[in-house]
């Protein structure tokens, strides 16, 4: 074996590995996201036993806890806001409700995540089977997760730095793009 096909061994043993490791999260995250949606589906059918165990005769007290979970659901970054009142459930007596909606803010930036790790393991498993990788078809999927890792950083993390975000991530597209264009240019010699 020559030089270049070693390390191109090495590319493909390595994208395996990112590839099954990538698979794992992914699959724990979309685990999460049912039982979470399991977990907000029983807490409507049950929200009246909940709200009424749920009672600070019991030494808990719900209301402290969960006033720190709605101030983190309150906080608005990039541009989504995303305010959850479990402040006015719980003074309520809506024990279930905060719950319900802590549960939904826990589950959307799973499947968030999910998607990124989705489009992650479709990269490696193409980068693993393919005979290069300096591929359009790569090149194709790459552009795509960066406009979508893109998109979330400007939702959730500010507009300014997905700006620096999708400059960076434009800046190895060109690189891996020119990358291509010497593959071909080899390919065609060869």
């Amino acid at each position: 074996m020559n030089e270049q096909e070693i390390k191109l061994e090495k590319v493909k043993k390595s994208c395996r590995i990112a590839k099954n490791v990538t698979r794992v999260f992914l699959i724990i995250l979309l685990v999460a996201v049912g039982i979470m949606i399991f977990a907000s589906l029983a807490c409507v059918g049950y929200k009246d036993e909940i709200n009424k165990g749920a009672t600070q005769e019991y030494g808990y007290d719900f209301e402290a806890d969960f006033s720190e979970a709605s101030r983190a659901l309150e906080m608005s970054s990039g541009l989504l806001t995303v305010r959850f009142d479990t402040q006015t459930d719980l003074e309520s007596g809506n024990i279930a409700g905060a719950v319900v909606k802590v549960l939904a803010c826990a589950a959307c930036l799973c499947l968030v995540m999910g998607i990124v790790f989705g489009l992650l393991f479709s990269i490696f498993k193409t980068l693993e089977n393919g005979e290069s990788p300096f591929s359009a078809q790569i090149l194709k999927k790459l552009k795509t997760m960066f406009i979508v890792i893109t998109v979330i950083m400007g939702l959730f993390m500010g507009v300014g730095l997905a700006i620096i975000c999708g400059l960076v991530l434009w800046c190895i597209y060109c690189i891996l793009d020119y990358g291509c264009v010497l593959q071909r240019d080899v390919d065609e010699t060869l």
